[in-house]
């Protein structure tokens, strides 16, 4: 699902929004594969606590494979762990 984009920042939001509204449509868990995602800003994490939270509340389980060090490292920084569940 993510894997045409090496970047979630504000340039492609409003591009992975509809790919994860999708996936909040499906009857089994949901696993994104972060692996192909290199870069990530606040907003990015701000659609990806948004996906987390509306999956909550659909009883999807939402789970994050193949994060990159970078990627952790910002998430830490920005002391949103707990809400993506990591």
């Amino acid at each position: 699902m993510l894997n045409d984009f090496s970047a979630l920042t504000i340039y492609e939001v409003e591009e992975i929004k509809p790919l994860l509204e999708e996936l909040l449509q499906t009857d089994s868990p949901i696993t994104l594969n972060m692996q192909p995602i290199e870069k990530i800003d606040m907003v990015g994490v701000q659609l990806l606590i948004s996906f987390v939270k509306s999956a909550h509340q659909l009883d999807k389980k939402t789970t994050f494979n193949n994060l990159n060090e970078t990627l952790i490292q910002f998430i830490e920084a920005c002391n949103c762990t707990k809400a993506l569940g990591l």
